[in-house]
């Protein structure tokens, strides 16, 4: 397990974004690329932990103090559970159980993306994407202007409604939306079956044969003429772009919320070994276990159709229990997201 979190090496230094590296340990090093060189910081297995809570007159934090026999470092969070998952994993000694659900959230992580124009550590690439977004505008700048000239503006509201409702658009939509929809309800029984068997494999064929079916599903119109006309992927680029990549989406997320409640029965199965009982573990990780809890008492009845919904229609692509949230809705950045959305959609077609 590796994460980015703002940390401090000495207690009279400042906060800074260090790379971490959770197992058999604790490692800490500049960047990732400074901890494959071998330039971190090992704090060994025999640590002290204490998280506190802090208050500033911006914000909210905890920190965790980690003692060890050279260093005391302090790593800061506005969410404890995130540093509960530290002190969790840094005692595990088995890799199959590492980054398991219930006791790692990917949606707390704070990895930047090389592609991240806010990105603080090096080997930033923001600048290749402006340069291939320029050269895109660049060469369609050519013929938008003589298509202007010839055709005027094509993009209106009734040419645009015309093409939805065109007979054979509305057929290959809505057969694709059918067959994904059958895909999500079997995804959803299939899991629910299984909870009550002992033959994971099976559970997993079948759950295998449902995303080949639903990713195949839509390029079997095309070869086998179900619908007609048949070569809709191939002649209507919008359709196509639009169907498949949604069937795209929809069988990554299948996968993910399948192998979670997969990994949750091997998670009760392996509990006594992955959860210590001791009382100063339960007092440091009191919100990590209080979650583990309420997840395992209410298993299987916590499969619910309605969350699996509303994970489809989340912008996310792993499955969990429970998703961190914000206070309010960050206007700004959501339309900033929403234009460069719709930015590079055009630029695609």
């Amino acid at each position: 397990m590796f994460n980015e979190f703002e940390t401090k090496l000495t207690l009279e230094s400042n906060w800074e974004l260090k790379y971490i590296h959770i197992f058999k340990g604790i490692f800490i090093a500049q960047s990732e690329n400074e901890y494959k060189k071998g330039n971190k910081i090992s704090l060994d297995q025999e640590n002290e932990f204490s998280i506190e809570e802090k208050t500033t007159d911006e914000f909210e934090f905890f920190v965790l103090q980690i003692k060890s026999k050279k260093y005391h470092v302090s790593i800061r969070s506005i969410s404890r559970i995130s540093l509960e998952y530290i002190i969790f994993h840094s005692t595990l000694k088995d890799d199959k159980d590492i980054g398991r659900p219930l006791t790692f959230n990917p949606h707390l992580s704070n990895i930047e993306s090389p592609l991240e124009e806010k990105r603080i550590n090096e080997n930033n690439y923001r600048g290749f994407i402006n340069l291939i977004i320029i050269a895109l505008i660049l060469s369609h700048l050519r013929l938008m202007w003589e298509n202007y000239n010839k055709y005027g503006i094509l993009l209106t509201p009734k040419n645009l409604l015309h093409f939805v409702l065109r007979n054979d658009n509305l057929q290959f939509i809505s057969a694709s939306l059918l067959i994904m929809l059958t895909s999500i309800i079997l995804a959803f029984l299939i899991v629910k079956v299984s909870t009550g068997s002992k033959n994971q494999a099976f559970f997993l064929f079948l759950q295998l044969l449902n995303l080949i079916f639903l990713l195949s599903a839509p390029l079997a119109f095309h070869k086998y003429d179900l619908i007609n006309p048949c070569k809709l992927i191939y002649f209507i680029l919008v359709t196509g772009v639009f169907v498949l990549s949604l069937v795209t989406v929809a069988s990554l997320k299948l996968y993910s919320y399948a192998h979670f409640w997969y990994d949750v029965k091997i998670f009760i199965k392996n509990k006594a070994k992955l959860i210590k009982s001791d009382a100063k573990s339960k007092m440091l990780q009191s919100k990590l276990y209080e979650e583990i809890e309420e997840v395992i008492q209410n298993y299987p009845q916590n499969i619910l159709f309605k969350e699996l919904l509303k994970f489809l229609v989340m912008p996310v692509l792993c499955f969990q229990y429970k998703y961190p949230t914000v206070r309010r809705i960050r206007k700004r950045q959501l339309l900033n997201h929403l234009v460069q959305f719709l930015c590079c959609s055009v630029l695609l077609l």
